[in-house]
C-alpha cells in the first residue's frame, strides 16, 4: 500500500488502475481484430484471383486442345 493513502483510497486507485489496463486492452484487441478482418479480406481477394487465374488457364487448354482437333479434321477431309 502507497504512503498516505487509506486502504479504501488504495482500492479504488487499483480500481481504476485496472479499469485502464482493461479500457487499454480492449481497445487493442478490437485494434487486432480490425487487422484480422483487413487480413482475412486480402487472403479472400487472393484466392478468387488464383481460382480466375487457374480458370483462364483450362479454358485456354481447351481452346488449344479443340483447335489442335478442328486442324486434325481438316487435314482428313482434305
Amino acid at each position: 500500500m502507497e504512503a498516505g493513502l487509506t486502504a479504501s483510497q488504495q482500492n479504488l486507485a487499483d480500481n481504476s488502475s485496472i479499469a485502464a489496463r482493461q479500457n487499454q486492452i480492449e481497445g487493442q484487441y478490437s485494434h487486432l481484430l480490425g487487422l484480422a478482418k483487413e487480413r482475412q479480406n486480402k487472403l479472400d481477394e487472393t484466392v478468387k484471383a488464383y481460382v480466375l487465374v487457374r480458370e483462364a488457364a483450362e479454358l485456354a487448354n481447351w481452346i488449344k486442345d479443340k483447335e489442335n482437333y478442328a486442324e486434325v479434321e481438316d487435314r482428313a477431309v482434305k
